[in-house]
């Protein structure tokens, strides 16, 4: 069926859409892709700054020159006029009611440049390696940045948060360990970085992966350093920035004579899944959401959180099961196994990475710690919130008889330690700076008198 078979009022919407929704003072960039497919109208949707792409959509048609998109999964609906190639509209979700304002994209639109990126030349050397992790049997490859120095006091390696990243650890055009490794290499510490498994030049499968194969890894890159010839006289350290400030304790417990201090950037203290909780929390109050779409929210995410904490050796099939009987039995008993947003849901909560990750406590290895340790958070995190973790981590600490612990909250930092103004994911692309520089400052003036 040919184009001509959209009537002409809703050809004029075909297109790539942009906008941003204004939530409490905050910008968050919205996409809609609507194209033509056998003579009907089909929508996505995007939220860039959430990581969310290609969001499927229930409905899109035009009545009376009125667009109309629902995706019901969410509680979705977008409607709007257009005016001078402009949609005006109004995008609901639950009760909350918003207005929205869409141009169409251009091909010339990219990424924003980031002033903090390094750029040549640089007063330190750069080598491309790789190591092998004989446990997995899969080779990795990073970057070894290295002081112009026969033997570099300390060397340091980046772990990188959830989700697959490569050695920069990328995320909204922003290249955090990128800044990292030039800061710290600047002022005399060795650092490598490198592309997490099955990301970039590196080997393995990401998507099969939990926390404990990355510490897996961490730990063949301390091997790696060990065995090079600069670093014999040379401090280990381990820098884990979320999900990698979990997996840095673990690889410090089962290498204690290898590992000699940590740098935990926004890292867990207590259970992941009150850790979730309060993230969501904080992801509602973000959205705007109010009563009763608010605590309906939470309400399900605690529920879908405590049911997959407590699968324990069930087959995934098993799994994949009780999470749709979860969502169908909320939405009324309406068979849900072919809705894709349902699909999308049930897949990420049964993967294997997202079972180990909700299930895990970070308390009992903190508590074997023996090495020096610096914990820091902004006051802005909304996904490792700063007042429930630093005192998770130094009770652990404490209670198993470890001193060396320095901690710190930055004011106005987010979770990226950008300064923001509320601290929610969708303002990280927004944002110039990737990493504060009294940050930076701040932790390679604690890693240089580790001693």
């Amino acid at each position: 069926m040919s184009l001509l078979s959209v009537p002409l009022s809703a050809q004029k919407f075909v297109g790539d859409w942009k906008g941003n929704l204004q939530i409490q003072g905050n910008k968050l960039p919205i996409v809609f892709h609507i194209s033509e497919m056998e003579g009907q109208l089909t929508a996505s949707m995007d939220s860039p700054d959430q990581g969310a792409f290609g969001i499927s959509t229930d409905t899109c048609y035009v009545e009376e020159d009125q667009l109309t998109i629902k995706a019901s999964a969410m509680m979705m609906t977008f409607t709007a006029t257009l005016q001078a190639d402009q949609l005006n509209g109004t995008f609901q979700q639950g009760m909350t009611q918003l207005p929205l304002k869409m141009e169409r994209m251009t091909d010339a639109e990219g990424p924003a440049p980031r002033p903090q990126d390094p750029q040549p030349p640089f007063p330190y050397l750069r080598e491309e390696v790789t190591f092998t992790n004989p446990a997995a049997n899969i080779q990795l490859a990073g970057t070894l940045t290295l002081p112009k120095t026969d033997t570099p006091d300390q060397v340091l390696i980046l772990i990188s948060g959830s989700g697959p990243q490569d050695r920069n650890s990328e995320i909204k055009n922003h290249r955090p360990f990128l800044v990292w490794a030039d800061h710290l290499s600047r002022r005399g510490i060795a650092v490598l970085r490198f592309d997490e498994r099955g990301v970039g030049e590196s080997e393995g499968e990401f998507s099969s992966a939990t926390s404990q194969d990355f510490a897996s890894d961490v730990q063949a890159a301390v091997d790696f350093l060990v065995h090079h010839e600069k670093f014999k006289n040379s401090s280990i350290g381990l820098l884990g920035h979320s999900e990698g400030g979990l997996v840095a304790p673990i690889v410090a417990q089962a290498r204690p004579d290898q590992v000699d201090f940590l740098v935990l950037l926004a890292a867990p203290g207590v259970p992941i899944i009150d850790l979730m909780y309060e993230q969501n929390v904080k992801v509602a109050e973000g959205q705007g959401m109010v009563d009763p779409v608010k605590t309906m929210f939470l309400d399900q995410q605690k529920a879908i959180f405590d049911l997959i904490s407590k699968t324990g050796d069930l087959s995934k099939e098993a799994i994949r099961d009780s999470i749709f009987s979860f969502y169908e039995q909320r939405n009324g008993g309406i068979n849900l196994r072919e809705n894709p947003q349902v699909k999308k849901a049930v897949d990420q909560f049964s993967s294997p990475w997202m079972r180990y990750f909700l299930a895990y406590d970070p308390q009992p290895v903190l508590q074997n710690l023996q090495v020096p340790v610096l914990a820091i958070n902004g006051d802005k995190d909304t996904q490792v919130i700063a007042e429930q973790n630093i005192p998770g981590i130094e009770a652990s600490l404490k209670k198993g008889g470890n001193n060396q612990l320095t901690t710190r909250i930055f004011p106005g930092l987010n979770h990226l330690f950008q300064s923001a103004e509320t601290g929610q994911a969708s303002e990280y692309a927004q944002i110039e700076e990737t990493v504060n520089p009294a940050v930076l400052e701040y932790v390679s003036d604690w890693i240089l008198s580790a001693e």
